[in-house]
């Protein structure tokens, strides 16, 4: 409701312990709930997880991507990959037919960006979806490649 993820993270976390006598507990999230702060205190309480991120959303996961190794495939539409960095180990999944998915719909933002940013920068300020592909500096408004990439 009312609480930031930590916080109720935190409180639960405490209640389980007490309740059910747990010594060892997984936290198991999807990329919704993660947080660095969340990371964090998970990291402090000594605790194993699995996350579930995006991909190039962090500077710690693209160090993790561009470890060297070879996919699985283990179904048509899903490749894995298991990584050991700095003594965690990571299982990496693609997707191609979501990555295929998702490079048309970069394709379609990018004509999209193109068309709103000759009408003019105000045009894009509401717009959160087609913002985070600018790169805005004082009244210079240009897409931003290195995010359209990604």
């Amino acid at each position: 409701g009312n609480t930031a993820d930590i916080d109720t993270f935190r409180i639960a976390l405490k209640d389980i312990r007490r309740r059910f006598n747990i010594d060892r507990v997984i936290v198991v999230a999807d990329r919704g709930m993660i947080s660095n702060g969340l990371i964090e205190e998970i990291d402090k309480a000594g605790l194993s997880y699995i996350f579930g991120v995006k991909m190039r959303r962090s500077k710690r996961v693209e160090a993790v991507l561009n470890q060297p190794g070879d996919y699985e495939e283990v179904e048509e539409n899903l490749k894995v990959k298991e990584v050991l960095h700095e003594g965690e180990r990571y299982v990496i999944c693609f997707n191609p037919f979501q990555a295929e998915r998702d490079r048309i719909k970069r394709e379609e933002i990018l004509k999209n960006l193109t068309k709103k940013l000759k009408q003019g920068p105000k045009s894009l300020v509401g717009n959160r979806g087609y913002r985070r592909y600018l790169s805005m500096q004082k009244t210079d408004v240009k897409i931003d490649q290195e995010k359209m990439a990604s």
